[in-house]
């Protein structure tokens, strides 16, 4: 199932709304994520070990694209992510982590 992980934050400059997706979860070897954001916009997306340790770094771009993150060496657990663009958070998500 897909959902869209809340807060989602609306530009009202251009009526877009952030939001970002991620699947499978629980995930194995490969995630994807789905970010959704202006076109002219980047962003980053940093997922942190459940100590806070940054395991992984992502490089977003603007529109609607999916990244594919290898986590096939990430040890079993629970994972959280964020989202920021232009230096400001946009979104943020749980991920679990079953080899």
């Amino acid at each position: 199932m897909l959902r869209a992980n809340k807060p989602m934050v609306t530009d009202s400059s251009a009526a877009v709304v952030k939001s970002i997706v991620e699947f499978p979860n629980p995930a194995s070897t490969i995630l994807d994520i789905l970010t959704s954001l202006n076109n002219d916009e980047s962003g980053i997306i940093d997922i942190f070990d459940i100590s806070g340790v940054r395991v992984e770094q992502v490089k977003v771009t603007g529109g609607i694209t999916t990244h594919a993150i290898d986590i096939a060496a990430l040890r079993n657990g629970v994972y959280m992510y964020y989202l920021h663009t232009n230096q400001q958070y946009a979104a943020r998500g749980k991920i679990v982590i079953a080899h």
